[in-house]
Parts: structure tokens; C-alpha cells; sequence
């Protein structure tokens, strides 16, 4: 029974580990430099190691029904003692690395109290819009200011949206079957009783509607809304904020990057 105990006590760290990890969802970190709760535990693995295998072995270290005779019981003694003083400080380091990986996992989400809204100041490091594209815009100026009045929401936003999502093409159709200006999947443009997705008016007001839904699911936090326009919310929530996705982050900027050119145009939307 000693000897099950021992073992059961050092599942349950080693479980109570694996649990952290798998709960925080991240790669452990790396080793801790050596700390005294550390050592004591190296050595008392070592010496349960030794001592186990000792009384496997000794013929007298263990007797009839259970009872400890000779030079195994003083080991297995003092294994005891050492192993009942080790756990307390093996919780307490695993408290501390929980911590660790607790700091670590703030610096690759940005938590919605802290979740900043990029801006940018340079308009002039966007390119101009060709000719065509031009023409596009100005067509569609009058639907994107009606709709976005009858949303509460910039149209300059909204517009910004359109070029990052399809860049003016209302035919547009991506590899994972998103249509129209504003990109929106078919599943979605249902819910939002868009009934022909690839029709001009109809995809701008079911984007619309969505994009101003987010706002304010995320009090007005441009960054969090369009991240979810982007990943969805499911993975907004998930993260507590905007998920580490290289795709998601860079389209968070580049949207608000066009929005600020717009509100920067003389004449614009």
C-alpha cells in the first residue's frame, strides 16, 4: 500500500500539469531554472527510484502478507517522510509556472478592457485606386450612406470593409464560399434575410447589419468588431479579444488603415 501511495501522489502532480496545459491550451514552457522545491523533488524521484527498486529486489525487504523487515523498511521510512515534504513544494511550483504560462498567454490575445483600436495617421502609404476601381466606388457611394445611416455606423468603415473584403467586386466569390462586396457566407447572408447574396444593395445592407450587430456586442471596439467580422466571434470570445491569427490582425489594420483614409479625403465617404 506505501508503495501505491507513492506512486498515486506522483499522477496526481503529474496530472494536475498535463490538466494546466491542456486547459490553457499553449506548448508548456520551457524549464524553470533550479529552485529548492525543484531539487527536493529531483531528489526524492531519485531516491524513490533507487529505494523501489531496492525492495523489489530484496528478498527481506518485504515479508509474508504485507509486513517490512530489515534494511527495506528504513529506506522506505524515510522515503515517506521525504516524499510527504516534497508535495507541498511541488504544489507550490506548479503554482508559480501556472502564473508563468498565465503571462505568457496575455502577451499573444489582446484582452477586451485593454483590446486598442489601430489607427493611422500616414494615408499616404496606401496606393491610389486605379480608374476602374474609382468608377466603382463612386457608384456605389449612394447605397453605402443610405444603408449605413439606417445602421448607425460610419460609411466610411463600412466602405473600408468593402475594399478589404472583395475590393469593390460584387461578383466576388472566395475559395471558401464567401460573396459579393462584403463577403458574406451563405449561412450568414440567410440569417441576415439576404436573399441574393451577390446582389449589390442587399449584400451591403446584410454586411452592414452584421458589422454594426458587432459593434455593439463589443461596445463600439472597432479592432474587436472587425476581428470578428473576419474569424467570427466564437473566436473573438474565445480569445477574451483579438485572436493571434496572422490573417485576423492584419486585417483588423489594413481596415482601419482604409477607414482613415477615407475620413481623410476631401469629398469622401
Amino acid at each position: 500500500m506505501g508503495i501505491n501511495a507513492i506512486s498515486s501522489s506522483i499522477s496526481q502532480i503529474q496530472n494536475r500539469m498535463a490538466q494546466i496545459e491542456q486547459r490553457l491550451g499553449i506548448v508548456p514552457l520551457p524549464p524553470a531554472p533550479p529552485t529548492q522545491a525543484s531539487a527536493t523533488a529531483t531528489n526524492v524521484g531519485a531516491l524513490l527510484e533507487n529505494n523501489l527498486t531496492q525492495l523489489a529486489t530484496n528478498e527481506d525487504g518485504i515479508g509474508e502478507e504485507g509486513s517490512t523487515e530489515g534494511k527495506g523498511v528504513t529506506n522506505f521510512a524515510s522515503l515517506m517522510a521525504e516524499l510527504k515534504k516534497s508535495i507541498p513544494a511541488s504544489n507550490a511550483s506548479i503554482a508559480s509556472n501556472t502564473s508563468s504560462i498565465g503571462n505568457v498567454v496575455g502577451t499573444t490575445v489582446v484582452p477586451f478592457a485593454t483590446a486598442p483600436i489601430p489607427t493611422s495617421n500616414n494615408t499616404n502609404t496606401l496606393p491610389p485606386l486605379p480608374l476602374s476601381l474609382l468608377e466603382k466606388r463612386k457608384a456605389l457611394k449612394p447605397t453605402i450612406q443610405s444603408v449605413s445611416k439606417a445602421n448607425a455606423i460610419a460609411p466610411s468603415l463600412v466602405e473600408a470593409v468593402i475594399r478589404a473584403e472583395s475590393g469593390y467586386n460584387p461578383q466576388a466569390k472566395s475559395s471558401v464560399g464567401a460573396l459579393g462586396l462584403m463577403q458574406l457566407m451563405p449561412a450568414t447572408a440567410k440569417e441576415l434575410g439576404v436573399e441574393n447574396p451577390l446582389g449589390v444593395r442587399q449584400n451591403i445592407e446584410g454586411g452592414t447589419k452584421y458589422l454594426s450587430q458587432l459593434m455593439k456586442k463589443y461596445d463600439g471596439n472597432k479592432a474587436l468588431a472587425l476581428a470578428a467580422y473576419n474569424a467570427g466571434p466564437g473566436a473573438v470570445d474565445k480569445y477574451q479579444g483579438i485572436p493571434p491569427y496572422k490573417e485576423t490582425q492584419a486585417y483588423v489594420k489594413k481596415v482601419l488603415n482604409y477607414e482613415a483614409q477615407f475620413q481623410a479625403e476631401q469629398g469622401g465617404l
